[in-house]
C-alpha cells in the first residue's frame, strides 16, 4: 500500500513537472518574440531536465527562473538553432531539386546521408550548449564528437521519440499539455548519459 501511494505521488509530481515546463515554454516563447523565443525556451527545458537528472529528483523552477534562464541563452541558442534549421532547409531543397530535375541516385544517397548526419549532430547541439561554456564554433565540434562517440545513444533517442509519439497517439491529451518536454525527454536523457560518460572517462585520463 505504501509503495502504491509512493508511486502515485511520484507519478503526480512527474505530470505536474512536465505540465509546468510546457506552460513555461509556451509563455516564454511568446514573451521573447514567438519565433525568436522558441530556441531559448527549449534550451531552458533542457537545462531543467538536466538539473533533474543530476540531482536525481525533479527540479521545479519558478516562471521567473525559467524566463531568466531563457533570456541568458537568447543569442546563443538562436544562432545555433537558426544554423541547424538553415542547413537542414538547404539539404531539403537540394533533395527536392535532385528528385525533380537531376534524378541522380548517387547524389540523392549522398544528400540523405548528409541530412542524417546533420540531424544526428543537431540532437546534441542544444544539449551541449546548455551543458558547456564554449566558443560558438566549438559547440558544433562538441556535438559532432558526441554524435560519433554515442551512436547507440543516438539510436536510443530516435526510438525514445518514436515511443513518445506512440504515447501521444494513445493519449492525445498529453500531446496538448506536455508535447515539448516529453519529446525532448529522450534526447535530454541520452545526451546527458553520453556527456557524463565522456566527462567521467576524461577524469580517468
Amino acid at each position: 500500500m505504501k509503495n502504491m501511494t509512493k508511486m502515485s505521488v511520484r507519478f503526480g509530481e512527474g505530470v505536474l513537472f512536465f505540465l509546468r515546463l510546457q506552460f513555461y515554454w509556451i509563455l516564454t516563447s511568446i514573451s521573447l518574440g514567438l519565433i525568436t523565443g522558441i530556441m531559448p525556451a527549449t534550451s531552458a527545458v533542457y537545462y531543467y531536465l538536466f538539473q533533474s537528472f543530476q540531482q536525481k529528483e525533479l527540479y521545479f523552477p519558478t516562471f521567473k527562473e525559467f524566463r531568466k534562464k531563457s533570456k541568458e541563452s537568447f543569442k546563443g541558442s538562436n544562432l545555433l538553432g537558426g544554423s541547424q534549421i538553415l542547413v537542414l532547409l538547404i539539404l531539403w531543397i537540394d533533395l527536392r531539386v535532385n528528385a525533380q530535375f537531376i534524378a541522380n541516385p548517387l547524389l540523392h544517397g549522398f544528400l540523405i546521408a548528409c541530412s542524417a548526419l546533420v540531424l544526428g549532430v543537431s540532437t546534441y547541439l542544444l544539449p551541449s550548449f546548455v551543458r558547456y561554456k564554449l566558443q560558438m564554433k566549438d559547440y558544433y565540434k562538441q556535438a559532432f564528437y558526441l554524435f560519433l562517440s554515442n551512436l547507440i545513444n543516438t539510436v536510443a533517442m530516435v526510438f525514445g521519440i518514436f515511443v513518445v509519439s506512440v504515447v501521444f497517439v494513445l493519449f492525445p491529451l498529453l500531446s496538448l499539455v506536455a508535447t515539448i518536454p516529453l519529446l525532448l525527454l529522450p534526447i535530454a536523457w541520452f545526451s546527458f548519459k553520453g556527456m557524463t560518460k565522456i566527462e567521467e572517462n576524461a577524469k580517468k585520463v
